[in-house]
């Protein structure tokens, strides 16, 4: 399959394909940092593309109209991510993965701020099925065999 990168807008115009097989889930999130741009604008605009791949994740970067792989760090590419949303603290998101629940600071090149592990996956369980509120501030999660966990970051962004 291919990737494309659009615009919102009245009119939808290609802005840039790729292509990639294999992709089990992506996710969106936006610019961080200092920028000339309005708060109304900055929403609107997206620059960081997360693929989820069978064994692992994969972080794309929109740079002039070109997707290009992210350096920004943080995140945990040696497995599938199975939700990646912006949380409720400006420029930072939330990676879940089926080993754990990773708090992230986009802004500044990345930084992992927290980490959360159900304690069933410590005794080999895994994620199985993730649902995050608004703002990734409540985080519900299945491990399978009747076993829910329900996370909420504060607002320190720690769970």
């Amino acid at each position: 399959g291919a990737v494309h990168v659009v615009r919102n807008g009245i009119g939808i115009s290609e802005i840039s394909s790729s292509k990639l097989s294999g992709v089990q889930g992506l996710w969106s999130l936006p610019a961080c940092g200092p920028s000339i741009k309005t708060e109304e604008e900055k929403e609107e605009e997206d620059k960081f593309l997360v693929l989820s791949f069978v064994g692992g994740t994969q972080v794309l970067e929109m740079n002039n109209n070109r997707l290009d792989v992210s350096a920004v760090g943080g995140f945990d590419r040696s497995h599938p991510t199975l939700a990646c949303v912006k949380s409720k603290l400006a420029g930072h998101c939330v990676q879940v993965t089926p080993k754990e629940v990773r708090h992230i600071d986009l802004r500044n090149g990345g930084e992992l701020r927290c980490v959360f592990q159900p304690k069933g996956c410590a005794n080999g369980q895994t994620i199985k099925v993730v649902s995050c509120g608004t703002g990734c501030q409540d985080i519900l999660m299945s491990l399978g065999n009747g076993h829910i966990v329900y996370a909420t970051m504060d607002n320190t962004g720690a769970f």
